[in-house]
């Protein structure tokens, strides 16, 4: 997860960043199930990567999906 970081924040590269945040939420949810916070904070992760890539559509989507937000850093 500590290089979507880097793609998001570092290069800004928010294609990639959201395709590693991804395969981390998906990794985590088959280790540890949706319930735990490691998935929640990859989606929240997630969430702030689709925001400021300014993907609103897959936000969305993402939202409906997940529609808890207490480790999102940006507003629901």
């Amino acid at each position: 997860m500590n290089i979507a970081i880097l793609y998001m924040d570092g290069t800004k590269d928010y294609v990639k960043a959201t395709e590693l945040y991804e395969n981390g939420v998906k990794g985590f949810e088959a280790q540890f199930g949706k319930d735990h916070e490691y998935p929640k904070k990859a989606i929240g992760q997630l969430k702030v990567c689709l925001e400021k890539s300014g993907n609103e559509e897959k936000l969305a989507e993402l939202k409906r999906e997940y529609p808890f937000g207490a480790f999102c850093l940006l507003n629901d």
